[in-house]
């Protein structure tokens, strides 16, 4: 069983950007992911790389399920899957610390396409001369099938002149025939080698020429290859260049690539939004978050023989809980450690940070979209900071965030910017894309509260 890779699906956000995206399934490991960027290229490249990994994970599993099926190791697949579990745990409570041990900064050149062209030239078929028949074996005269043989009153009176007409004649008619035989033989093994020759050569001749047209295709589409390798290597240097410049456009694609590259576990939607307000350097990330029933709770498998079944053990509500705010607050501490830390041309002075979440309502059944925790940041602070050491809620604080007591509530609250010091345009078209998503979303029960003071600013929240 193999990780099915569905095509690159292309999507237009509000303001008519292009995004991409290709969907993964492994039935088999009961995985299913969506890859998405900006950046074609990119998307290939990690739906590649995860393909690998799943199919690796499938093929040690399955070998491994193979001979424990035979020795009936059903408390080794019960150890598996609890170490499973618990790397999965591990990984939600390391977050923050995982991308503190990497680079976050675009390498460009990982962005290429340095490839050699991977399909293999055509090969000319090697065609195996014809068979020849071999010509009839030639008659002789002399041979004894076509001499008389003589009676002794025969060859006495062959003494005085006399022959036996009738035996030379008869003998002279079996040559004759067998002679005419023999030319017929000959002719139509001839008209067979012929044959047999022409059909080799025509067959030659059309194997030369789809050789011929193989090859141009194939240098055709070569050629192709490298020519859109080229644009594609050349638009990354424009988008470089394009960065490095300063372009505000340039700046908001670098970012949505930073944010892509970061790996989080799979139950996170990893969607967000990017507003850049060049004038103060100021920037702002809307994150899709991830909800409390998103988050795994299974901690310990145990086989039980007696029933012949698993027993699962998860995490209580109280730990639950506990988990979700450690990952939330890793998480917005994160997105802002990886933005600064990409920002290698010092363009990005104050970064806010809104945590969304879609999740059911309890008191009112509906699936809503809330608002949970807003942060921004100022770079020197925030660079001061030792990440490696701090308690995220602590420090989320520390940074005068806003969030509920407990953000599994979800309890919308209000940004913690205020959007008078953004120029009106951007403040209307945040507004515009921000209740669109609700829209499309089909958020039932929504209401967007905006009081707008001309030239002051406006103040949103959700209900």
């Amino acid at each position: 069983m193999k990780t099915i890779k569905s095509s690159l699906l292309t999507t237009y956000s509000l303001r008519g950007v292009p995004s991409f995206q290709i969907e993964l399934t492994h039935e088999g490991l009961h995985k299913h992911r969506i890859i998405k960027s900006t950046d074609p290229y990119l998307v290939e490249r990690k739906a590649a790389i995860q393909v690998i990994a799943w199919d690796e994970i499938w093929n040690k599993r399955s070998s491994v399920e193979h001979l424990r099926a035979k020795q009936g190791a059903a408390k080794d697949q019960a150890y598996d899957k609890t170490k499973d579990a618990q790397d999965l745990q591990e990984e939600l409570k390391t977050i923050l610390r995982h991308t503190l041990e990497i680079d976050d900064a675009i390498d460009w050149n990982l962005l290429k396409n340095y490839e050699a062209y991977q399909v293999p030239a055509p090969v000319k078929k090697d065609l195996k001369p014809p068979f020849m028949l071999p010509p009839p074996v030639k008659l002789l005269r002399n041979s004894p099938k076509y001499q008389i043989q003589l009676s002794g009153w025969e060859k006495f009176l062959s003494i005085f002149g006399s022959q036996p007409t009738k035996k030379i004649e008869a003998a002279e008619q079996r040559f004759q025939a067998d002679l005419a035989k023999w030319k017929q033989a000959v002719d139509a093994n001839n008209r067979s080698n012929r044959d047999r020759q022409t059909a080799y050569d025509n067959e030659l001749k059309q194997s030369s020429r789809k050789f011929d047209l193989d090859i141009q295709n194939w240098l055709d589409e070569k050629e192709k290859y490298l020519a859109e390798q080229e644009l594609r290597n050349q638009a990354v240097d424009r988008q470089r260049e394009a960065y490095f410049n300063k372009n505000p456009d340039a700046i908001v694609k670098y970012c949505e690539l930073v944010l892509s590259n970061s790996l989080y576990p799979e139950m996170f939607p990893q969607e967000f939004i990017i507003h850049y307000q060049p004038e103060s350097n100021f920037l702002v990330v809307d994150y899709m978050l991830p909800s409390l029933d998103d988050l795994p709770t299974l901690i310990e498998v145990k086989y039980v023989a007696a029933r012949n079944e698993f027993a699962e053990k998860h995490l209580p509500e109280t730990q639950k809980t506990k988990l979700y705010d450690e990952v939330i607050y890793q998480t917005a501490l994160r997105t802002i450690h990886e933005l600064y830390e990409a920002d290698t041309i010092d363009t990005l002075s104050s970064i806010v940070f809104n945590g969304y979440v879609t999740a059911l309502n309890r008191a009112t059944g509906h699936r809503e979209t809330n608002c949970i925790m807003s942060l921004q940041a100022e770079r020197n602070e925030f660079l001061a900071i030792n990440l490696h050491a701090v308690e995220p809620k602590n420090c989320f604080k520390q940074l005068k965030g806003v969030a509920a007591s407990k953000l599994s509530t979800m309890t919308a609250v209000y940004s913690s910017h205020n959007y008078s010091s953004l120029d009106y345009s951007f403040r209307t078209e945040f507004l515009q894309i921000f209740y669109r998503r609700q829209i499309s979303q089909r958020v039932v029960r929504t209401m967007l509260i905006i009081n707008i003071e001309p030239f002051f600013g406006f103040r949103f929240h959700l209900i």
